[in-house]
């Protein structure tokens, strides 16, 4: 009796050689597409390149006293507010520097020069100012062809040239 044969599925060669580098390049994949722990090209690190840091041990920690004080999940909790400030210190009043006892002698004005010649009455000193020099506390705001204005702690005081003297 002649014994059936039974048909083998036939695999065609281009399959099978499919399978074949698929197999082959599956270990090549995984080496190229999952990272290392040793970069390509990476150098290795020396003790002394690494900087000093010290041990975690040595760092204090304070116990979170806030967080206790206030628990995170309680309904009756509100944002965090700056203490209030201290009350204020009473400041005593403004000095009040004394009016000068001076008269102005006289102006000289050019295009770039201003001048005021000041005389102290007790003493009879004269003094030759600029805008911005300090006269008995007072500074110099502006010099004018007939008067010079002085200020001292949010005060000015205009001092004006004797009737006498303008010309």
């Amino acid at each position: 009796m002649a014994r059936a044969e039974r048909a083998m599925p036939v695999v065609s060669t281009s399959l099978f050689r499919r399978i074949a580098l698929l197999a082959l390049a599956v270990p090549f994949a995984w080496k190229i597409f999952l990272p290392t722990a040793d970069p390509i090209g990476a150098s290795p690190v020396s003790e002394r390149s690494l900087p000093a840091v010290a041990p975690l041990a040595a760092a204090s920690v304070a116990p979170p006293v806030d967080l206790l004080n206030r628990p995170l999940f309680v309904a009756s909790r509100r944002p965090w507010q700056a203490p209030a400030a201290p009350p204020s210190t009473i400041l005593a009043p403004p000095v009040r520097l004394p009016v000068p006892q001076c008269q102005l002698a006289g102006v000289v004005m050019s295009a770039n020069l201003h001048l005021a010649i000041m005389t102290r009455t007790q003493t009879g000193k004269t003094e030759i100012l600029h805008e911005g020099d300090v006269f008995s506390g007072w500074r110099v705001v502006r010099i004018e062809h007939d008067r010079v204005t002085l200020e001292a702690a949010g005060r000015q005081l205009d001092i004006a040239v004797p009737r006498r003297a303008v010309h």
